[in-house]
């Protein structure tokens, strides 16, 4: 099936909505739970759990963050850009800049 082109593509979008919910989660429920339970109910077992919990988010996210392999561009007839995929202003990691579509055997599209 072909595809019209110039072709907008996305497939960095798993990799924000994860990031995204890793840092809501530490945001919205690790942090406020830790200050809640050193400050107002002085439970320290609850406390130390909630930082196990954040330290093995914040594990988890970071390898997240390193090795994702998403990309957003742009597919013309006669070069690919590729633009840097950002999340929360931090540009992650990936490819970005102008390819030539000679230095590519094939394209592959998914829909």
């Amino acid at each position: 099936m072909p595809i019209t082109l110039p072709y907008e593509f996305d497939t960095s979008r798993v990799f924000r909505l994860l990031l995204k919910g890793m840092v809501g989660l530490e945001v919205i429920i690790v942090v406020p739970g830790i200050v809640y339970s050193l400050l107002f109910s002085h439970n320290n077992a609850a406390a130390l759990a909630l930082a196990f919990t954040g330290a093995v988010i914040l594990f988890f996210g970071v390898r997240i963050f390193k090795f994702q392999a998403g990309s957003v561009g742009t597919i013309t007839a006669h070069e690919i850009v590729v633009k840097p995929s950002k999340i929360y202003g931090l540009r992650l990691p990936g490819p970005s800049g102008r390819f030539s579509l000679d230095q590519f055997n094939a394209v592959r599209v998914e829909m």
